[in-house]
């Protein structure tokens, strides 16, 4: 298949026709592009093998011209993180209240009644598949089957970048959205969008850069927290339970 692929270690290769100058045969010819980054931001890119978060910074790290073009998102800033701080090693082994992987989806947003998928893709934790119904602080309750989608905003980087990092291609609708979904879910579910280099790395920056870099970060959770709390053990929650802090509920 031809296009832009995504290694581990953050290597670019572009696949595409050409003739090979040693035997003289034409075919998909390999070419090394990862010093271009740059120059293949638009295209589509896709992951060949195990890709993990730490990839995207080793992909930053070798094209300095891609801090200055995320700078938006403290590109730089969290380069800079991710070089200082020794990584959580990542084992895979279960646990009901853990990250298994990372995964980037499209976004998407409803505008007059239409829906429109955007060109930002989310980021978020995906849990393992719960062996037992499991109920986490705040009275959030899910099912044993299913997993817990964990917001990454405000976590440390160090705590993510060994897990893998997975791109889910499909618009998902949520319940209640307020879309006729009898008109568009059929067609939405099949609808796979092939994101660009730019999306991918934006993507990846994006939920983590939300309250700065990692100093303003880091800054905000400590205002956000309690005194009494302990900031070293809440560094993972649920989406919902997030959104359910940040409206206010907390403590009122």
């Amino acid at each position: 298949m031809r296009g832009l692929v995504l290694k581990t270690g953050g290597r670019l290769e572009f696949i595409g026709w050409g003739l090979d100058e040693k035997t003289g045969d034409e075919g998909y010819l390999r070419s090394e592009v990862t010093a271009d980054a740059a120059a293949y931001l638009m295209d589509a890119v896709r992951f060949e093998g195990d890709i993990y978060l730490r990839d995207i910074f080793s992909l930053l790290e070798l094209n300095p011209t891609l801090l200055q073009v995320f700078s938006r998102v403290y590109a730089a800033e969290y380069l800079a993180e991710a070089k200082k701080r020794s990584a959580a090693p990542y084992t895979g082994e279960y646990d009901g209240e853990s990250i298994e992987y990372l995964e980037l989806t499209p976004d998407w947003e409803k505008t007059a009644g239409e829906l429109t998928v955007s060109h930002r893709l989310s980021i978020a934790g995906v849990g393992h598949v719960l062996r037992q119904d499991v109920e986490l602080e705040g009275g959030m309750q899910y099912k044993a089957g299913t997993r817990i989608r964990w917001s990454i905003m405000y976590c440390p980087l160090a705590e993510l970048l060994n897990l893998p990092l997975r791109l889910n291609s499909k618009v998902s609708l949520m319940a209640g959205s307020g879309v006729d979904e009898g008109s568009h879910r059929d067609a939405l579910t099949t609808v796979v969008v092939a994101p660009s280099l730019a999306q991918i790395i934006h993507g990846a920056l994006w939920e983590l850069s939300f309250g700065g870099d990692a100093e303003q970060t880091a800054e905000f959770v400590d205002a956000l927290l309690d005194a009494e709390s302990d900031t070293e053990g809440w560094t993972i929650v649920s989406a919902e339970e997030l959104l359910r802090r940040l409206d206010g509920k907390e403590g009122n």
